[in-house]
């Protein structure tokens, strides 16, 4: 069990960031989570070899790393401490890679609040005390399992797995980690299981909830088959938790996006310069009044859409901007509407590098600024019929 206070190593570069995980973490909580804070990753890995911590706590967007690299070095350094990711909710791409790959569990930015965050860091370490725990008991039982070579094989594997009579419902197996897992309430899953009426079909799979806290969301899977000369129906559920939690705070981030670029006027585009494969978001051709299926995913499209006193300066600005990129990137032109008019955009947007140093990407972001250019042109109007009368 988790000792009365936790030791936490938080990399965070950004003073007002770190200040709000410190505040997250509240010192009255029990345990208690003692943090430390440090603003890189070569710095965050020399304190983690100087000490003995419970729980790493990181960001992905370091001064001195990027993608899932301090994910990876710290999985080098221990697998033993887990480590949690804070994402930023323009890092989609990234959710399941550090959910399935090296992080304990992960957390959106904007999601955070103290009671998140503080389940989070028990959990993980939680989790990671019972597979310790479950380790330790293999090793103490491997002479016994190595005579009976299939036991040992079900108890290796890290899901809970079940052997269940077909004709009355018994428990006939159940490995390890399901022993774990529901501790003292093996036969109460198992008779939950047949609620799913998993003795009826050949094979089944889908998604269930369990009565087991922090086991919430499971993967169910079975097979009837014949084990020992009777009809036996097999049984495992997978942890998902952490990636149904990372499922709700994407989608949760998401419908935040929509709402802000809806209210704001905001389309977003990418184009894979490899490729050459651009994409409209549905909000991007909305704001020219096409549906998402009008509208072509295309540099042609793009460019006959301009105004035509626009299009030559456009296109030349994009080519200067890919030879040679810089920061801060704006453009202002005119797109033709669905409806015959044009209207007055503003254009941001920033080239991304590959690991091997050359351009692969360039994401942007196109504001509609008809209304304040109606809005500036009626002004200069007025003030010149001023100066005038």
């Amino acid at each position: 069990m988790i000792s009365s206070s936790v030791k936490a190593l938080v990399i965070e570069p950004e003073s007002h960031r770190a200040d709000h995980l410190l505040a997250l973490m509240d010192p009255s909580a029990e345990p208690r989570i003692e943090a430390e804070i440090v603003d890189s990753l070569s710095s965050g890995l020399k304190r983690f070899s100087e000490g003995a911590w419970d729980v790493v706590v990181t960001r992905l967007r370091l001064p001195d790393a990027k993608g899932l690299e301090a994910l990876v070095r710290f999985h080098l350094v221990s697998r033993e401490v887990p480590v949690i990711v804070i994402l930023e909710d323009e890092e989609q791409e990234v959710v399941l890679d550090a959910v399935q790959s090296l992080a304990e569990d992960c957390l959106f930015w904007n999601d955070l609040d103290s009671n998140s965050l503080c389940h989070s860091v028990i959990y993980s370490i939680d989790r990671r005390e019972m597979l310790h725990e479950l380790h330790s008991r293999q090793n103490a039982q491997s002479a016994s399992l190595n005579k009976t070579p299939y036991k040992a094989l079900l108890n290796r594997i890290d899901e809970a797995l079940f052997l269940i009579s077909v004709e009355d419902g018994s428990v006939l197996f159940a490995n390890d980690v399901a022993k774990a897992w529901f501790d003292k309430g093996v036969d109460e899953m198992v008779r939950d299981l047949l609620e799913y009426r998993i003795l009826d079909g050949d094979e089944i799979e889908m998604e269930i909830t369990t009565r087991t806290p922090s086991i919430p969301s499971a993967e169910l899977r079975s097979i009837c088959m014949e084990w020992k000369g009777k009809p036996t129906c097999m049984v495992t559920l997978r942890n998902i938790s952490k990636r149904k939690r990372a499922e709700e705070a994407f989608l949760a981030s998401q419908r935040r996006l929509e709402l802000a670029l809806k209210a704001s006027n905001i389309g977003l585009w990418s184009w894979e310069l490899r490729s050459n494969q651009i994409r409209f978001t549905e909000r991007w051709k909305a704001l020219l009044g096409y549906s998402s299926f009008e509208f072509p995913d295309t540099l042609t499209a793009f460019r006959d859409h301009l105004h035509p006193e626009d299009r030559e300066r456009v296109i030349n600005r994009f080519r200067k901007f890919l030879r040679q990129p810089w920061p801060d990137f704006e453009c202002e032109y005119r797109l033709r509407h669905k409806d015959g008019d044009y209207r007055d955009v503003i254009c941001r947007a920033e080239i991304f590098a590959d690991k091997e140093g050359q351009l692969s990407k360039m994401v942007g972001s196109q504001i509609d600024i008809t209304e304040r250019k109606r809005l500036e042109q009626a002004r200069f109007d007025f003030e010149k019929q001023l100066r005038d009368t």
